[in-house]
């Protein structure tokens, strides 16, 4: 399995740990924002809400040094909040889909 079908922190090398380490909380939960909204009521591949939350770290030129994997792992974080459901297996994320929890 390759990257971009699954988001395994131990593929993390040690300057994408350095980078997620940085963050702080605030910054974390502009990701989350970010993710969320890429989000809605309809089901969508983690990996698109992935790449559009990417997109927009893209234009606001911030996060860049942050690995789609850790996007990936705030999604698993978002469905353990309660904030959206999820269906199939989320580390893989070209093959699981997540909606805006009801």
């Amino acid at each position: 399995m390759n990257e971009e079908e699954s988001h395994d922190p131990d593929s993390l090398s040690a300057e994408d740990i350095a980078a997620i380490s940085a963050l702080s909380e605030a910054d974390i939960q502009k990701i989350d924002d970010w993710l969320f909204s890429c989000a809605d009521g309809d089901w969508k591949k983690v990996a698109m809400v992935v790449a559009r939350a990417l997109s927009i770290s893209d234009e606001k030129c911030e996060f860049l040094e942050i690995p789609d994997i850790f996007f990936g792992m705030r999604i698993e974080s978002l469905v353990a909040a309660g904030k959206l459901v999820s269906s199939g297996n989320l580390k893989r994320m070209r093959f699981s889909e997540v909606k805006r929890a009801a």
